[in-house]
């Protein structure tokens, strides 16, 4: 592994020397967001996405590059949009999710009664007393400096990093608070992106 991080970090070093442009095919996902000032991902010969690293990692235009890129991947909830008084809901066949209060209607008008997949990064939700989503720690996993928790909730299952050293344990019930500037919507049936972020009062 570190030789590995060695080769990436000389193959930046010399593609800045040299000041010239190099393309660089690689399966490693990481490898390409390290590496590249832009990225093109494809799939089954086709160009699906370019931009930087940045744009493909925050932005991804479809499912297809939302879940291949990034380690580990976006947490993903499939459902229908509802919106209840001034909540962004998501009805799954066993429960409603409140993803956002105080979610801004002309943003999502459209989509209500779509089906849809919404998705969220591990970094962009945090375990707080007041988050939206409540769930059990099925697994905790040590990731570098950080815990990852898996969590339990409902038929979905996601997973938050926190701290090294927070107290959490396996069976412990914690409620999730997502970003709402970080949520993503998908069209179940195309995969495409459907809005470019979620505006709430």
């Amino acid at each position: 592994m570190l030789r590995l991080e060695r080769m990436r970090r000389e193959l930046k070093r010399i593609q800045r020397e040299l000041g010239t442009t190099m393309i660089y095919v690689t399966h490693d996902q990481l490898e390409a967001l390290m590496l590249s000032d832009r990225v093109a991902v494809m799939r089954s010969g086709r160009i699906i996405q370019i931009g930087t690293p940045e744009e493909i990692y925050d932005n991804p235009k479809d499912l297809f590059v939302a879940t291949f890129v990034g380690s580990p991947t976006m947490n993903l909830i499939e459902g229908v949009l509802e919106l209840k008084e001034d909540k962004l809901v998501l009805k799954t066949p066993s429960h409603v999710y409140v993803l956002i209060r105080g979610a801004e209607c002309s943003m999502v008008q459209d989509l209500l009664g779509s089906e849809v997949v919404v998705g969220f990064r591990p970094e962009d939700a945090e375990v707080r007393n007041d988050g939206e989503l409540e769930g059990t720690v099925k697994l905790i996993e040590i990731v570098e400096d950080r815990k990852m928790l898996h969590i339990k909730i409902n038929e979905n299952e996601v997973k938050v990093f926190v701290d090294l050293l927070a107290p959490f344990v396996e069976g412990q019930k914690v409620r999730i608070k997502v970003n709402p500037s970080k949520l993503h919507i998908f069209e179940k049936k195309t995969g495409r992106k459907l809005v470019k972020e979620v505006v709430f009062k």
